[in-house]
């Protein structure tokens, strides 16, 4: 005969787990708090730029995050960036609030939340930046983005090297890394992607998540890595 063990959760309880999961991890929740808001109205000019060095092709580029108070006083942000190669002009971005809104609400951000400060702790703007802009932003080279792949091909040499040469900054919903390139391994008999993010000082987040359909990309785990301050001036 079979005995059938009591259930540890209650649905009630697991509804309950489920919400405050879905709110530890939803950054527009941020968003509706107004703190960020209340932040920039301290700034002088009620506007505040944070920035921060990301890659892209294999270059580095100066990223600015502004954030500024919209209609309503509602917080809207203008991304713009400058390439080390002065050749390199990349397009600047502009969300507002309802825009903004939108892809937090599809951002990922498991990997690059530090275990210090969950989202209800980000009270000012430029953690806001640091945490839930900028590792999600990319640059875009206008070529990559055309549809029309023939008549790209089609183009003259000049309008080639324009296309090459003018870049798009974006917000994407999965967090870039440090990695140049993606990286898949055999972990557990499963085929995973490695990450590695940057999270603070001396801080990064090793993420092994499976690429097994059945998972569609929710199946992680997170290595914490910390160096001592002598370690990492050697090797970052």
């Amino acid at each position: 005969m079979v005995k059938l063990l009591a259930p540890m959760f209650s649905q009630r309880e697991i509804e309950y787990i489920l919400k405050e999961d879905h709110e530890q991890y939803n950054i527009s929740l941020v968003l509706n708090e107004q703190v960020i808001e209340s932040d920039l109205k301290k700034e002088p000019n009620q506007r505040k730029v944070v920035s921060k060095i990301i890659s892209a092709y294999g270059m580095y580029v100066k990223a600015y995050c502004e954030g500024y108070l919209g209609p309503g006083d509602q917080l809207c942000i203008r991304l713009w960036g400058v390439c080390e190669d002065s050749g390199i002009t990349i397009i600047q971005e502009e969300l507002d609030n309802s825009m903004l809104v939108g892809i937090c609400k599809v951002m990922i951000v498991h990997g690059v939340m530090p275990l210090g400060q969950p989202i209800k702790l980000i009270k000012s703007f430029t953690d806001f930046a640091r945490i839930c802009i900028f590792p999600f932003v990319t640059c875009i080279s206008e070529c990559s983005n055309n549809s029309e792949t023939p008549s790209y091909l089609e183009g003259t040499e000049e309008q080639k090297t324009f296309s090459q040469n003018v870049w798009n900054i974006e917000l994407l919903g999965l967090p870039m890394g440090v990695l140049e390139e993606e990286v898949t391994v055999r972990f557990m008999n499963n085929e995973c992607s490695i990450a590695l993010h940057y999270l603070h000082d001396e801080s990064f987040r090793l993420t092994i998540t499976s690429l097994e359909d059945e998972h569609i990309k929710t199946l992680s785990i997170n290595l914490e890595l910390e160096f001592d301050a002598d370690s990492f001036s050697k090797q970052f």
